[in-house]
């Protein structure tokens, strides 16, 4: 990822690639690889430190975008790990910061779709309290709808 190009300009901030969580099954039985269906993009305004962080929104599935609208009970769990291969992380404590939000529409402009302010100023550093690195989970209706980890955007 960060060798070679990429035709994506960086938008700065932070990104959580979300993948769904539980991958399909095909008509044999066999496993589908999971798919990307929405990024998360995490922003502080560094010109006002009393500003809480805003998340901006890409959903790129039309299931996540149903689930997204259809549900009013959508939360983000950001996690003390990054460790997607342990189902039990998130059993062994609290998260690290769980926020419910609601999607605001963002008409009129192609990219995102969708943002909401969270409720604090997260740390968008490495370590500590900071959230690079670390597993976030998409809750909608209390079902996990989709986990990634967070990165430099």
């Amino acid at each position: 990822m960060c060798n070679g190009e990429s035709g994506r300009k960086s938008d700065g901030g932070r990104i959580a690639v979300m993948f769904s969580s539980s991958p399909a099954l095909d008509s044999v039985g066999d496993q589908i690889p999971s798919r990307n269906i929405c990024n998360f993009v995490f922003n502080n305004d560094e010109g006002n430190s009393d500003s809480t962080t805003r998340a901006a929104v890409r959903i790129s599935d039309d299931i996540a975008r149903d689930a997204l609208h259809g549900s009013r009970q959508c939360s983000l769990q950001i996690d003390r790990n990054g460790d997607l291969t342990d189902p039990l992380s998130s059993a062994a404590g609290q998260p690290l910061h769980s926020f419910p939000f609601e999607l605001v529409s963002l008409k009129g402009h192609s990219d995102p779709d969708y943002g909401f302010d969270l409720p604090e100023r997260l740390d968008l550093g490495v370590g500590g309290r900071g959230i690079v690195g670390r597993k976030i989970r998409l809750l909608c209706g209390g079902e996990r709808v989709g986990e990634g980890v967070i990165g430099f955007n």
